[in-house]
């Protein structure tokens, strides 16, 4: 069996990376900058008409007050999502918070901002230092307005998405969404691309993980291309199970040698906390905990549990 280009497990760990927080301010931020320096680089040579060419000093005020607003913007967004964030784990539950994190919108708009700002404090400094041709500053002056009416629409929408960001509903969305998500691939895939077994694992020889935590992804396209032909590997565990050292990950029907081993605890990925993606039973945990706190005495909010109920019973 030949493996595909991307394995399934290096795209989640893609997928991953790319809804960590940090990711996508990182990608605008290197976006904006490349902008500016192309801008420094492009040579004095062209004769441009006089309505297209800029004094040497004419951007700088309007670089000056968005490096300074952008400032201010994303300070108060980050404050504002590490209210929020802190809100949803003490009024829901802390496990439902990556759904927030997570979140597209609340990404893009903090990249947006990022973005913004190291454009303006970039272009600041080479319009100071008088890097920039006349072709330079006006790519420069072009980039500025695209990036205003960027940041304009960003921000009008940005006071609908913080004000929705933090609701009980919103998170009980967004939860069924992971959820719904993980269970349509569960119907589709049964056993993750694997043959489903009726009964206990037969007597064989187990392999061990080499590291405690939950299982967060199975490869099994990925394990089945490293099985040497003749050789039948049975899966022990299924996404969201908990590994210790004395309970194992598969049993092969003949002795598997390290390099066999090795590509098992390749093909499933081991972390400190569940996944959503191919553990639907994690997002119906999530759910019961939220419709808990909501039925606790501190809470009192049987409204809210009423809601979990009509979203189990759809999701099932």
């Amino acid at each position: 069996m030949v493996p595909p280009i991307l394995s399934e497990r290096v795209r989640f760990q893609l997928k991953r990376l790319a809804h960590r927080l940090w990711f996508w301010p990182s990608a605008y931020s290197l976006t904006a900058v490349a902008v500016v320096l192309v801008a420094a680089a492009l040579p004095s040579g062209y004769a441009l008409p006089d309505y297209l060419t800029f004094a040497s000093d004419s951007l700088e005020p309007v670089l000056t007050v968005m490096a300074s607003s952008m400032l201010a913007v994303v300070t108060f967004s980050l404050s504002a999502i590490v209210s929020v964030l802190a809100a949803a784990a003490q009024a829901a539950t802390p496990r439902a918070t990556t759904l927030l994190i997570e979140d597209a919108g609340l990404q893009r708009t903090l990249s947006v901002f990022v973005g913004a700002f190291l454009f303006s404090i970039v272009a600041l400094v080479g319009s100071v230092g008088g890097v920039y041709s006349d072709a330079g500053r006006l790519l420069l002056f072009a980039a500025t307005v695209v990036l205003i009416a960027v940041v304009v629409g960003t921000l009008l929408r940005w006071i609908d998405g913080v004000s929705r960001l933090g609701r009980m509903g919103e998170i009980i969305d967004r939860t069924e969404e992971a959820t719904a998500a993980a269970l349509k691939d569960f119907a589709r895939r049964p056993g993750l691309g694997a043959a489903v077994r009726d009964g206990p694992a037969p007597a064989g020889y187990p392999v061990f993980a080499s590291a405690i935590g939950y299982v967060q992804h199975m490869d099994v396209g990925q394990l089945s291309a490293a099985l040497p032909e003749g050789v039948t590997c049975h899966l022990a565990v299924r996404p969201g199970a908990f590994m210790d050292p004395v309970r194992p990950l598969a049993i092969f029907d003949v002795s598997p040698d390290d390099a066999l081993a090795d590509a098992l605890r390749r093909a499933i990925t081991i972390g400190d906390i569940r996944s959503f993606e191919q553990d639907p039973r994690f997002g119906m945990v999530v759910l019961a905990e939220i419709a808990s706190k909501a039925l606790s005495p501190g809470v009192n909010d049987p409204g809210t549990a009423i809601d979990v109920s009509g979203t189990l019973t759809r999701l099932l």
